[in-house]
């Protein structure tokens, strides 16, 4: 039927140039295929994919990135990630060609770790105005060795947390313990429970504060419920948030030792 033959296919299988050329179609599958045999290494495989380009065949800017990857030609590379018309296609690209040809990345041009990274986290930063993606962020982020650990620790800080008894400030807390990162879990639980207080909620601050093992605001936390209590009377919101606070400081383990005193 005018079709490829027998013979032209086994050619093609042997890895003939010509044969390949009669079989494929078009410069994607004359890449692949050149590739499959392994035959010269990459830059050759691009040269043969450019001769099995048809009149129709155009490429986009993905096949030039990796026509480029494959020629080792970093500077084109790199200038055509950054137009693809987002950073979250940049950061993809560049992670596939990392991960799927082993390309070297290792140009530092921005101090953040190399080419790769410096994708990554520029995208991320567009992500930042969602919420709930900084999920997804801290999974990004631990793929980059060099700067994500101290990236994730700002990351963290920043996430908008509705209350320190909300499952996002959970969330926070554990991403912060199963990385170790104490020094943030420090500074988050500070920020929990400052902003506790800006909601009028001493039980949850006072609880972000003993968790922080911060003597002093757990302290001014418990005297400032005494006082409100003691100024309002027996019955009023404040006796309650004070029966509360009472409540956290009988169940957290262990009592600072000069915390429980500040009640008798």
């Amino acid at each position: 039927d005018g079709g490829v033959g027998v013979g032209d296919l086994l050619w093609a299988l042997g890895g003939d140039d010509a044969a390949l050329r009669g079989v494929v179609d078009g410069w994607r599958q004359g890449l692949v295929a050149y590739l499959w045999h392994g035959k010269d290494g990459a830059a050759a495989a691009v040269g043969f994919a450019e001769s099995c380009i048809g009149e129709d065949d155009e490429l986009g800017e993905v096949d030039c990135a990796l026509a480029a990857a494959l020629e080792d030609n970093l500077a084109e590379l790199v200038a055509i990630a950054a137009n693809l018309g987002g950073m979250f296609h940049a950061a993809h690209l560049a992670d596939v060609l990392e991960r799927g040809l082993g390309v070297e990345w290792g140009l530092d041009l921005w101090g953040d770790g190399g080419i790769r990274e410096h994708f990554i986290v520029e995208w991320l930063h567009t992500t930042e105005s969602t919420p709930n993606l900084w999920r997804l962020a801290v999974d990004y982020l631990l793929t980059c060795p060099s700067t994500g650990l101290d990236r994730l620790s700002s990351l963290l800080l920043r996430v908008p947390v509705p209350s320190s008894s909300s499952r996002t400030a959970a969330l926070l807390l554990q991403t912060c313990a199963t990385h170790n990162l104490h020094a943030t879990s420090h500074l988050l639980l500070l920020r929990l429970g400052a902003s506790s207080l800006d909601l009028n909620l001493p039980s949850d601050a006072l609880l972000s504060f003993l968790r922080a093992a911060d003597l002093p605001r757990s302290t001014s936390t418990v005297d400032a419920a005494i006082a409100a209590a003691e100024a309002s009377g027996p019955g009023s919101p404040a006796a309650r948030d004070l029966a509360r606070v009472v409540e956290v400081l009988l169940a957290f383990p262990p009592s600072p030792p000069n915390i429980p005193a500040a009640l008798d």
